[in-house]
Parts: C-alpha cells; structure tokens; sequence
C-alpha cells in the first residue's frame, strides 16, 4: 500500500510524530511461522500530526490521519462521519482525517488538503 500523505499541513501543524498501522486478528502472526519469509502486512496504516508548540494554546488539536488499504476485507480506519471525522478518497483508497483531542471543532483546513502518494511533493518531509 502506496502512502497517501497531505502535501502541506494547516498552519500551527509541522512534521508527523507518530505513526502505526493495523492487521486483523486472524492474519498469520509471522511469529509464529516457520517460514521466516512470511511476514503480516498492513491493512491499514495512520499518522500522528500534533500542533507546534503555542499552538495547543490556540486550541488546535491532535490529528489522525487514517489510509486503508481497498482490497482489505474489513474497516480498520474508522468509519464515523461527523464533525470531528472527515471522509476522503484518494483514488480507491480510504482516507480517514480525525481529530484525537480536544480542541477546535474546526476541521475545514484538513478537508482541504491536497493529498498525494508522490513523497517528494510532500513538503513537511523535506
């Protein structure tokens, strides 16, 4: 899976700080395996963009940004749509943008953003 990634952040926001991803339950534990080729893969994967500092000041909150694989066979981003979700397709892929904290209820900025998979266009990386 390609990642999906904003190619610039809303003001008060810099570079990811956290990132992880999700498998099911009943995938093969590569653990467990003999054959230490195999390994689990990820059906999903999200990223942490937490505000510069001041800017938990603002009222600014934790943002999650959630990309599911399509061909996964279950929901491992979530799947609410209100005001604290935002859901976004980039080509076929799920996209799930979601505040993780308390802080301003606003969410336009982030429902905005272009998205890319090209990693040199995203400018907080570089």
């Amino acid at each position: 899976m390609r990642p999906v990634l904003p190619v610039s952040l809303p003001a008060g926001y810099d570079f990811a700080r956290e990132y992880d991803y999700g498998t099911f339950d009943d995938d093969p534990d590569p653990m467990s395996l003999d054959d230490e080729t195999t390994t689990k893969r990820a059906s999903s994967w999200s990223v942490h963009f937490l505000p510069k500092e001041g800017a938990y000041e603002d009222g600014l909150p934790v943002i999650v940004l959630c990309v599911q694989d399509p061909t996964s066979r279950g929901e491992l981003c979530s799947t609410r749509s209100d005001a604290t979700h935002l859901q976004r397709q980039f080509g076929q892929t799920q996209v799930v943008i979601y505040r993780a904290s308390d802080g301003s209820p606003d969410m336009t900025a982030w429902s905005t953003l272009e998205l890319t998979t090209d990693l040199d266009k995203v400018t907080w990386l570089h």
